[in-house]
């Protein structure tokens, strides 16, 4: 999805081979690398702990630098996930202030490349629920440099 983002078009099955993904998943570190090899200099990414850069902070930099942020989470604290676990890359794609019934709060603009129609697609959480969702597994997410 990043690539796509910028323009650039990798199979999945391509991309996989270069980051080195097998039956446990992908290394936070070879997504990054991978990233940073195939984007020119003034795309590039680094990972960082939610105790290193919070999210917030991370995520408004990238976005209003043009670049998505690729979270890693664990998705039963997503609500459009109705509780289903699974660890999973989804990708941030903007942010807003909105209110609701309690309030004003901020918003995250997903698109979720899972492979289940369930959860594919384009959504709008709370950033609560991203930053819960990052923290709840290793608190990692990969932001633009």
């Amino acid at each position: 999805m990043v690539m796509n983002y910028f323009g650039t078009n990798y199979t999945q099955s391509y991309i996989a081979q270069q980051c080195g993904t097998n039956n446990s998943g992908t290394i936070v570190y070879k997504i990054r690398n991978f990233l940073n090899s195939k984007l020119n200099s003034s795309h590039q990414y680094k990972y960082v702990y939610t105790s290193q850069i919070h999210f917030s902070q991370g995520l408004i930099y990238s976005i209003d630098k043009n670049r998505p942020v690729i979270c890693h989470t664990k998705t039963n604290d997503l609500s459009y996930y109705n509780g289903h676990i699974s660890w999973h890359y989804i990708l941030a794609r903007g942010y807003y202030y909105g209110y609701n019934n309690s309030g004003g709060t901020y918003y995250v603009k997903l698109s979720d490349p899972n492979n289940n129609n369930a959860y594919y697609g384009r959504h709008i959480v709370t950033y609560s629920e991203i930053n819960n969702a990052i923290n709840g597994n290793a608190g990692l997410y990969i932001m633009g440099k």
